[in-house]
């Protein structure tokens, strides 16, 4: 067996004589010894040499619904779980498409592609250190955009250009640009 700062570690991931690697169980923010115990009973401790940190929390959540490419904004306290830097990101159960921003209070990952659920779901960073941080029942994916139509189909510079179908603007308010193929539009109001 193990502990760390006297809580009963999680579980014992391998082991060796040179070598044991734990996975830490939950516990208050303190400092205290590491203490393996074999299984003839033979003890082994290190004084002081185990440091909880205080667990992270995610307080908000932004949008709190979204679908593929939506960038989902997340605020909270220790993020990075005493690691150096968020590793991995899920939203609602699977991993984001890319985490584009990073630290101990805020991160900005985009969602992925998904066939939207019925429940809400979770928020999960986890560390380079492994550790997580997680808050329950914050993100429900919505069904995606669909243009069915547009209309002219084709055009240069100042043509007007209607484009039609389902959920367009993406869980938003207003939409943020328009790309034909890789040109940017000149306008989106």
């Amino acid at each position: 067996s193990a502990s760390l700062a006297g809580v009963p570690v999680d579980a014992v991931v391998s082991h060796s004589d040179a070598a044991v690697v734990v996975r830490a169980s939950a516990g208050n923010a303190s400092v205290g010894d590491i203490v393996l115990v074999s299984d003839t009973g033979a003890s082994t401790t290190r004084a002081g040499a185990w440091t909880y940190v205080q667990q992270g929390a995610i307080i908000a959540v932004v949008p709190a619904t979204g679908q593929r490419g939506t960038r989902v904004t997340i605020r909270g306290a220790g993020l990075r779980a005493g690691g150096a830097s968020v590793r991995t990101v899920t939203i609602g159960g699977e991993p984001a498409a890319s985490i584009l921003l990073e630290n101990e209070t805020t991160v900005i990952a985009v969602a992925a592609d998904v066939v939207p659920g019925s429940a809400v779901d979770s928020i999960v960073l986890t560390a380079d250190t492994g550790a997580f941080v997680v808050r329950d029942a914050v993100w429900n994916y919505s069904i995606a955009s669909n243009i069915t139509s547009l209309a002219p189909t084709e055009g240069q510079v100042g043509t007007v250009v209607t484009i039609v179908g389902t959920r367009l603007l993406g869980g938003g308010d207003v939409v943020d640009r328009v790309v034909f193929g890789t040109t940017p539009a000149s306008s989106a109001e």
